[in-house]
Parts: C-alpha cells; structure tokens; sequence
C-alpha cells in the first residue's frame, strides 16, 4: 500500500460526504424550485400594472387608483427611524453586557429577555402587541 492511498474508512468517509451532499442539493433545489415558481407568477400577474406612474404617484379615488409613493416614503421614514434609534441602544447595550456588566441577578435577567426576545420571531411580538394593546386595552383599530 502506498503512502498516500486513501484507507478504507477514508473511502467510506468520503462517499458518506458525497451522498449527504447530494441529498441537501436536492432538498435545496426541492425548496428553491417552487419558491422561484411562486415569485415567478406573481411577477408575471403583476407586469402589465406595474410602471413608472404607479411607483411615483400618490393614490387617488379612495385609494383604488393611482400610486404607492407616499406608502413607500413613509416606510422609508419608518425604517430610518427606528434604525437610528435602536441601533445605538443596541450596541452600546452589547457592549456593557459583554464587557462591563457585573455577575448579578439584574444583569442575568437583562441577558435572558435578550436571549428570549431574540429567539422569539418578531411577526409573534407583533400578534402580542396586538392583542394586549389594541383588544386588551380597546385602544381600538389604531394605535
């Protein structure tokens, strides 16, 4: 046996890497396939009323005409917003967590509502949100 030949094990070791990378392949493209599918048709739907004016224009007749600008803006706005509020207290909060703070039940509890409120998908706060806030406390349809 030369020096350099793969031994057996090597070999099954090989072909075991071989056959699980060809199965997560075709589990990629089984999820990729019908993804692209979907999209693909609602562009295809969308194209004939989606143009230059429907982009630009603010909506018009009750909103059943016209365009998305102002939506679009306002969301931009939204989003600048909450980035240039949180992002601040978010890092600086990492920072003292992970640097500074002290082994004490306050700093353990702040840890884990980070950990929880981070593994917790936001669509869910958002439900909760809802629920408290616009049935529980009948602020009604609008906060």
């Amino acid at each position: 046996m030369s020096r350099f030949e793969a031994t057996p094990s090597v070999n099954a070791k090989l072909r075991q890497e071989a056959i699980a990378s060809i199965l997560f392949l075709g589990m990629l493209i089984s999820i990729l396939l019908p993804l692209f599918a979907i999209v693909g048709y609602l562009v295809w739907q969308a194209a004939p009323s989606l143009n230059w004016q429907f982009l630009v224009l603010a909506p018009t007749h009750g909103m059943r005409e016209g365009g998305v600008w102002p939506a679009f803006v306002g969301t931009l706005y939204l989003v600048t917003l909450s980035l240039a509020v949180a992002t601040p207290i978010g890092v600086l909060a990492a920072v003292y967590l992970t640097e500074y703070a002290k082994d004490n039940w306050f700093n353990h509890a702040v840890n884990m509502a980070v950990l929880n409120l981070a593994g917790v998908p936001s669509i869910v706060h958002a439900l909760f949100g809802l629920g408290a806030f616009v049935y529980g406390a009948q602020f009604g349809y609008s906060v």
